[in-house]
This record gives structure tokens, sequence and C-alpha cells, in this order.
């Protein structure tokens, strides 16, 4: 016997995600969200379809392919800086 509710209100179910209840919301409505249960106005979602949403999204890295680090040797250190850094140096002494 359960002792809470398996479905969740969007306030429930955002806080059991540790998301704001707007963030929720937005992810309903483009439907990249986890599931849900419509009847009539209200809303509810099963605790074990937020956790397969949330394995769903597990990661391993924060991008698909991480892009590869471009610097350039600094000509008065002999260290390496970032291109772009480089070049906001060259227009600040222009």
């Amino acid at each position: 016997m359960h002792t809470q509710s398996e479905y969740l209100n969007t306030i429930d179910a955002a806080a059991y995600l540790r998301i704001s209840r707007k963030s929720l919301e937005m992810a309903r409505c483009r439907g990249d969200g986890p599931p849900f249960i419509k009847v009539g106005r209200t809303v509810r979602y099963e605790r074990n379809a937020l956790d397969g949403f949330m394995r769903a999204h597990l990661r391993t890295k924060t991008v698909r392919t991480c892009p590869a680090k471009k610097s350039l040797p600094d000509q008065a250190s002999g260290s390496r800086v970032k291109q772009s850094a480089r070049a906001s140096l060259r227009a600040r002494d222009r």
C-alpha cells in the first residue's frame, strides 16, 4: 500500500523534479516535458513517468560534440590565449 499519491499536480511534480512550475508548464506546452494525464482541466503526472523522464535525460557531457579549443601563442609571454581574447586585445590597441 502506498502512503503517497502516485499522481502529482503540476506544482508537486515541479517540486519533485526540482524545476519551476513555469518551466514544467512550458515543457508541457512545447511537448518536450514528461508525459501527463489530463482530465477536463486537471493535469496530473504519474510519479513513475517523472522518474522515467529524468532517466531519459541522463547525460555524460553537456554538448553533443565538444568544439576544438582554438588558441594562438601570446607573443609577449609565450603562453597560449584564446583567439577571441587576442582579437579583443588587438581591437582595443587600435
